[in-house]
C-alpha cells in the first residue's frame, strides 16, 4: 500500500516567500485538472449517447439522457472533492503539489481556505444552480452570492498579489493559513 507523505504544519523546507509566478502555476494546474474533469465527463457522455443511439440516428431515450446529464453534473464536485481531499490528507491541492506548495495550517483550516478560495467558486454556483432545480429559490440566491463573492475576492487577491507579491491571500487570512514551499 502506497505511503500518504502527510506535510507538517511547522516550518518549510525554504523560509523564502512563495512568489505570484508560484501561486499562478498552481492556480494554472488546478484549472487544468477540472477541464479534464470536465472534458472526460463530456466525452464519456457524448460516448454513451452515440453508443445507445446507433450513432446519433435515433431519438434519445429519456434513460440515457438522465445518465449523461448524470456524468455531466457530476464532473464539477468531483473535481473539487478530490481536489479537497488532497489539500486534506496532503497538505496541499494537486496543482500546489506539482508546484511544490503547500498549505501551513491544520487540516480544518486548510478546509475552511478552500471552501473561501477562487477554485471553489464554480461549486457554490454548482449548489446555487441545483438549489434553483429543487425550486428553493431563497437558498439559491444565497449559494449565488457566496460564489460571487468568492470570485470577488479572488480579483482582489489577484490585484494584491500584482501589487504585494508575497502578501497572503484573503482566503489565507480568513482560514489563518498560508501557503509555503513544500
Amino acid at each position: 500500500m502506497p505511503t500518504v507523505r502527510r506535510l507538517s504544519d511547522r516550518g518549510s523546507t525554504s523560509d523564502a516567500a512563495v512568489t505570484i509566478g508560484q501561486r499562478a502555476v498552481a492556480f494554472a494546474f488546478d484549472l487544468v485538472y477540472g477541464a479534464l474533469a470536465s472534458l472526460t465527463a463530456l466525452v464519456v457522455a457524448a460516448g454513451w449517447l452515440l453508443l445507445r443511439t446507433a450513432w446519433g440516428r435515433d431519438d434519445v431515450p429519456s434513460g440515457d439522457a438522465t445518465f449523461a446529464a448524470g456524468v455531466l453534473l457530476a464532473a464539477t464536485p468531483a473535481w473539487l472533492t478530490w481536489t479537497a481531499l488532497h489539500l486534506a490528507q496532503r497538505g496541499a491541492t494537486p496543482g500546489q503539489a506539482r508546484a511544490g506548495l503547500r498549505v501551513v495550517g491544520s487540516t480544518r483550516r486548510r478546509l475552511i481556505r478552500f471552501s473561501v478560495h477562487p477554485l471553489m467558486a464554480p461549486g457554490w454556483i454548482w449548489l446555487a444552480i441545483l438549489a434553483l432545480v429543487v425550486v428553493v429559490g431563497p437558498v439559491a440566491v444565497g449559494l449565488a452570492a457566496i460564489g460571487g463573492a468568492i470570485l470577488v475576492a479572488g480579483l482582489v487577491t489577484a490585484v494584491l498579489a500584482v501589487a504585494r507579491p508575497t502578501a497572503r491571500g484573503l482566503h489565507d487570512r480568513i482560514a489563518g493559513t498560508r501557503l509555503a514551499h513544500a
